[in-house]
């Protein structure tokens, strides 16, 4: 009688085992964490360091209004390639922040950064985990579009910083294009520069 008891159980067990398989949906191993780089990193090449709040809408109404912007510098700057900032990171997938891109854009979004958790007495989290991920993946040139200046250290020479109240503006794009263009010029003599 015990036996039959735990055959019993044993198919009941089997059974609920194969219906959560059958169910559960499939995410691919790169799926589980955005950080890395997410594709072989291109050269010629110049990293955007992207945060989205504040940079591509304005305060936090996550509209992504300005994302028309960000895709007229990419085609302003052919060999500039994102890789996110944003706290976005730590909670969507990487085809989630893919998407956020007009299809034709996707392609060039190509990373995330890790979070690193530094002492409070020392500013500059957000430049460090460029940092890290630039030493890691050896990006030669790279420019960090944020608005959070607390988030950088005083002076830093790779943050090009937008405006709180509005994100990116179209006066933005000129200077930024201008940066990519003096960074890309340390790869030599390229057409289209």
């Amino acid at each position: 009688m015990i036996t039959t008891f735990t055959k019993s159980l044993a198919k009941l067990f089997a059974h609920t085992e194969q219906i959560k398989l059958k169910t559960a949906p499939k995410i691919s191993p790169a799926e589980i964490s955005t950080v890395g780089l997410w594709v072989k990193l291109p050269s010629p090449h110049v990293v955007c360091f992207l945060d989205l709040n504040r940079v591509l809408h304005a305060c936090q109404n996550e509209s992504l209004e300005r994302m028309p912007l960000l895709e007229n510098l990419l085609d302003e700057c052919p060999s500039m390639y994102i890789v996110i900032t944003s706290s976005w990171r730590e909670s969507a997938s990487i085809s989630y922040l893919k998407s956020l891109f007009s299809a034709s854009y996707r392609d060039r979004v190509i990373g995330a950064t890790g979070s690193l958790y530094i002492s409070q007495d020392k500013m500059g989290v957000r430049a460090a985990e460029c940092e890290d991920f630039a030493f890691t993946h050896r990006v030669k040139s790279f420019i960090c579009l944020d608005d959070g200046c607390s988030l950088y250290p005083a002076g830093y020479p790779h943050l090009y910083r937008t405006d709180y109240a509005t994100g990116l503006k179209e006066s933005d794009i000129p200077l930024i294009t201008a940066r990519y263009q003096s960074l890309m010029s340390r790869w030599g003599n390229l057409e289209g520069i």
